[in-house]
């Protein structure tokens, strides 16, 4: 049965929607990404952090496009059903999420600083990060897009025709997602938080879009700036955090204020009711 108070997720009622179809798509889907960025980090014989933009971009590339045809060969569906309800894409969304979240990650890093001055280091290197920059500029959108499209756009409309509460639909979704790309706790932690307000939002805006630009710019933002002292590839970030207890909880509070922050900003004081609203039948 369709619910017409939420769209976006009726956009899943369109194409075929047996439960293999959604079983091979799954698979394949979440499968190809390392399998194909192995691969070709062994083919690729740059220095890193060059080989490992290459793959990560190449394999990013070829997993889009597999979803993507998947889902409209196996499904028989439209891509635009997994972006928004309407016509044609709202590129002004993206930007806004793209700027909402730039600024609130310059605020989000400055406070941290603030708290924790000992645990950045600057690490600039000119040479590498220029050609970096590029890289990740044209990549990091193609991997967050496929993220958005498969997570947000494919998984919590195929979960929403057997879930017919949105809220338990994004939940199911967001463990998912906490699962598939947290290795830690706090990754858990984080991961979880990203994917349950971006599914609040999908939903309520019946669309990708703002999404993609926060997904999109937070990614670019973590490849470029700042990594953790821990993370590989890093050698295009101008700025180095080492991690500790503190800083971790300090940095999961200000996630999820930031989060909130961007649901304030995308649905002002109708916030609380939609949210309430997502819980019912």
């Amino acid at each position: 049965m369709e619910n017409k108070n939420y769209p976006f997720l009726d956009n899943a009622f369109q194409g075929k929607n047996e439960w293999w179809r959604y079983l091979i798509t799954i698979i394949l889907s979440i499968l190809i990404l390392p399998i194909s960025h192995k691969g070709i980090i062994d083919l690729v014989l740059l220095p890193d952090p060059y080989r490992f933009y290459i793959a990560f971009g190449v394999s990013s590339i070829l997993t889009l496009a597999v979803t993507c045809l998947l889902i409209k060969y196996l499904h028989k569906k439209s891509i635009i059903l997994l972006v928004t309800t309407k016509d044609k894409i709202d590129y002004t969304e993206i930007l806004k999420g793209l700027g909402i979240w730039f600024c609130l990650m310059i605020i989000y890093y400055l406070i941290l600083y603030f708290f924790y001055p000992d645990d950045f280091e600057i690490a600039f290197n000119s040479k590498v990060l220029w050609k970096v920059f590029f890289m990740a500029l044209v990549f990091v959108p193609i991997k967050t897009t496929w993220e958005e499209i498969f997570f947000r756009g494919y998984l919590l409309q195929g979960v929403g025709l057997k879930v017919k509460r949105p809220i338990i639909n994004i939940l199911i979704v967001s463990v998912f997602f906490a699962v598939i790309h947290g290795f830690s706790t706090i990754g858990l932690i984080y991961t979880f938080t990203f994917g349950f307000t971006f599914g609040i939002i999908v939903v309520l805006k019946n669309s990708i879009e703002r999404v993609a630009g926060i997904h999109a710019m937070n990614n670019f933002f973590l490849y470029i700036f700042v990594r953790h002292e821990e993370a590989l590839f890093g050698d295009g970030a101008t700025l180095i955090t080492t991690k500790g207890d503190a800083m971790d909880t300090l940095q999961i509070v200000l996630i999820i204020i930031s989060l909130i922050m961007v649901l304030y900003i995308s649905f002002g004081r109708r916030l609380i009711i939609s949210i309430k609203n997502l819980s019912k039948l």
